[in-house]
């Protein structure tokens, strides 16, 4: 017994040691994160910063196809890339800035595309607001997404993942929602005159009020089962 214990004070010792040094690893490891995740944000803020408080610059900016359009969008796109994977709410702060600003340089026009978002992770994400009509968002990851009062007019969102997103009042005419997996979402008031809905799933999906008018709903599910 007296050996057990000579020789069970070291080894808890040991432990204890190799416990804290792994917690303060781990600490380090996320401080490191968050800093990098602050500097990422701060860089995007103070290089979009630069050219708003240039008038003839922002002027161009907010002109689909310019020059100075497509340096803010490779920014933003650039920011948007590198907070992937991370929480939500850091994504959430580039859609927040872009929004208080009135920098809708994610949109497109008529003659020219808007942002290709194709398959980017916009989980939970606060894009409420935001304009991003045109915008290429194929297979993108919306899930619980805030889109409420959104552009989204002619927006490519073919196999999209909706599930549960906040799209009241959203503007979503002319938009391809092929195969796009609605189902629990929130399309109150939405305007989806025209959209291509065909094969989406609408489950549990919450239409009050929406607008359909000449909206494709061939082979759209509605009910919950597998």
């Amino acid at each position: 017994m007296e050996l057990s214990l000579k020789l069970s004070v070291p080894l808890t010792i040991a432990l204890g040691g190799w416990f804290l040094g792994t917690l303060n690893s781990n600490r380090q490891n996320e401080i490191a994160q968050t800093n990098q995740k602050d500097a990422v944000i701060r860089e995007y803020i103070k290089e979009m910063k630069g050219m708003l408080l240039d008038t003839k610059i922002v002027r161009e900016a907010k002109r689909p196809g310019s020059e100075a359009n497509g340096v803010a969008r490779a920014l933003t796109l650039t920011a948007l890339t590198q907070l992937k994977g991370e929480e939500p709410e850091w994504r959430s702060l580039v859609f927040q800035f872009l929004r208080d600003s009135d920098f809708p340089i994610l949109a497109g026009s008529d003659q020219k595309p808007g942002a290709y978002l194709f398959g980017y992770d916009l989980r939970e994400a606060n894009i409420r607001q935001n304009n991003l009509g045109n915008a290429n968002l194929w297979d993108a990851d919306l899930r619980m997404a805030n889109l409420w009062d959104a552009n989204l007019s002619g927006a490519l969102l073919i196999s999209a993942d909706l599930r549960q997103a906040n799209l009241r009042k959203s503007d979503l005419r002319k938009a391809m929602l092929i195969r796009a997996d609605l189902s629990r979402a929130d399309l109150s008031r939405a305007d989806l005159s025209v959209a291509n809905l065909s094969e989406a799933n609408l489950s549990g999906a919450n239409l009050t009020s929406a607008y359909l008018y000449m909206a494709n709903l061939s082979d759209v599910r509605w009910d919950e089962k597998t």
